[in-house]
């Protein structure tokens, strides 16, 4: 079949799978009363004031109806029936791989969700715990990645790491290492559309270099992902109707990780490492504003932001969280348009 039909049936596919889905799923979710028990410490143990104002301030504004959450459900059949359908048609076992890691980990996310609302009588996993089961899963998927790729990676664009040797074990740990990295960011979700405005902008700059590249397991993987999101968006903008919680952004960020790794070691290509760093700048900043206020209120007893993560803190500000949203979604663009700039010209 031709590349074109291809990309096209696949990006068309997800919209209308993804469509039936979030349909089905957010009315659901509200019916089962897939809510979060009210947040009363952060991080560090203290009473979680500065994110109670934020949110009485937007039930008081926009009067805002309690969001459920586990809102990943719309997510991940999409990427199931249409990744798994696509692996088969193609024989791709690259791709295969991809779609059954990503609904690995979504699992695992979705069981934590679950417990979380009070679905499963268990205790929530701790974030500690969650990371570990993650990278473990990581870990086994990786070595199968190494079997099925070039033995080379790029890092940077210029000697000496550019198309750099390396060995079936380091390739497995550079995966879970990668995914690990981007897995961090999770905490993005929380404002209304900001982790699908974000994501969709990425998957766009994915799409565009895997074209570059001639690379079409990547192309499809950003079709199906840019496709799946549309609908969730349409849905979710501004008031959100539901929330991704661990499932929906552990789709997201595993599909961006396995997407850029993959660019990196398309043969002699020009990308990397360096790409997925460029384009996901916004997604870095969020997890280290988390690091700096751990770690500044441990060195002075005092806050750097009113509320980590750094989207929270300029909602606390006053800046509405829709003005968020778009003021993240523009510098992602910006991102994404200078990592493709500097691809062309390198």
């Amino acid at each position: 079949m031709d590349v074109t039909l291809l990309a096209l049936i696949t990006f068309w596919s997800s919209v209308i799978v993804g469509a039936l889905v979030t349909a089905v799923v957010i009315p659901l979710l509200r019916k089962m009363r897939a809510y979060k028990r009210d947040r009363k410490k952060t991080l560090y143990g203290t009473e979680a004031t500065e994110f109670k104002k934020i949110r009485e301030r937007e039930e008081r504004s926009i009067k805002k109806r309690r969001v459920p959450r586990v809102g990943g459900l719309a997510l991940l059949p999409t990427v199931i029936v249409v990744g798994i359908s696509l692996a088969l048609y193609l024989r791709s076992d690259i791709l295969l791989l991809a779609v059954l890691t990503v609904a690995a980990v979504s699992l695992m996310m979705l069981y934590d969700d679950f417990t979380d609302i009070g679905l499963i009588k268990r205790k929530s996993l701790r974030i500690r715990d969650r990371l570990m089961l993650y990278s473990v899963i990581m870990l086994i998927c990786g070595f199968g990645f190494a079997s099925l790729l070039p033995a080379h990676i790029t890092f940077l664009p210029f000697a000496p790491f550019e198309n750099v040797i390396v060995s079936t074990l380091v390739m497995a740990v550079l995966f879970t290492l990668w995914c690990l990295f981007w897995q961090i960011s999770s905490v993005i979700d929380g404002v209304d559309g900001l982790s699908g405005s974000i994501f969709l902008v990425l998957f766009i700059g994915i799409g565009i270099v895997s074209m570059l590249q001639g690379d079409t397991v990547v192309l499809l993987l950003s079709l199906l992902a840019g496709g799946m999101l549309i609908p969730w968006l349409f849905a979710n903008y501004a008031p959100a109707k539901a929330y991704l919680t661990e499932t929906g952004i552990t789709t997201l960020t595993t599909l961006f990780a396995i997407s850029t790794f993959l660019l990196a070691v398309c043969a002699d290509s020009g990308s990397g490492l360096w790409i997925g760093c460029i384009f996901g700048g916004i997604l870095i900043a969020t997890w280290v504003s988390n690091v700096l206020q751990l770690l500044y209120r441990k060195a002075t007893g005092k806050k750097l932001f009113r509320i980590a993560p750094l989207h929270h803190h300029f909602e606390a500000i006053g800046i509405p969280g829709s003005s968020v949203v778009l003021r993240y979604m523009l510098v992602t663009i910006i991102c994404v348009v200078f990592g493709v700039s500097l691809l062309l010209l390198l």
